[in-house]
């Protein structure tokens, strides 16, 4: 498949948050974030205008195209614009494809 975007739309910088297990004073666990990597990326906001349960929910949802990052999971969270954002899925687009689309959603 190929590419359908050009290098010149990847235009906004994000920052890659990548998690660290930790555990709490009484054994919980739960992760820390710290910065990982700083990467440009295209950003497409998803507005859904149909009443379901996305649309309920009232967050940012958006679609973000970025080259590929090895470690990346959806465990990880992505930064930018002044709001946080959790990774919903993330599609590899073809198997040779040098970028990858990420959708998220708003957790501030």
């Amino acid at each position: 498949m190929e590419n359908r975007i050009n290098i010149g739309e990847l235009e906004t910088l994000v920052t890659l948050l990548s998690p660290t297990p930790a555990l709490g004073t009484e054994g919980e666990k739960y992760a820390t974030y710290s910065p990982f990597r700083d990467v440009f990326a295209r950003v497409d906001r998803n507005v859904s205008d149909d009443l379901a349960f996305d649309n309920y929910d009232g967050r940012d949802n958006v679609g973000l195209t970025i080259y590929k990052v090895q470690q990346l999971t959806t465990r990880w969270r992505i930064s930018f614009q002044n709001k946080t954002y959790q990774i919903l899925s993330i599609d590899e687009i073809s198997r040779v494809s040098p970028l990858c689309v990420l959708n998220l959603q708003s957790i501030d």
